[in-house]
């Protein structure tokens, strides 16, 4: 097993659900990407991967693992193939 803290800032700018602010949600599922080993991407048609570098307010499409996210985790955590 293995274990993580991800520390969270007093900023009232992270907030749940509101569309003014970032929903820290979005952000925590984004940092548990990094622990798992995924990167940031940073190419345009990865806009709506948990793992795009960039975030807005009010978003909310990265609160869970996209089909590119759960690619690179397959791509890193598979075991060899059988021949």
């Amino acid at each position: 097993w293995s274990q993580t803290d991800i520390p969270m800032d007093t900023d009232p700018n992270i907030v749940v659900g509101d569309s003014s602010y970032y929903d820290v949600q979005n952000i925590v599922t984004h940092e548990v990407g990094h622990w798992l080993l995924l990167e940031d991407l940073y190419q345009k048609p990865a806009g709506d991967q948990t793992m795009f570098g960039y975030g807005s307010k009010g978003e909310l499409k990265k609160r869970s693992l996209e089909s590119g996210d759960l690619a690179g985790l397959q791509a890193i955590y598979s075991g060899p193939t059988a021949p």
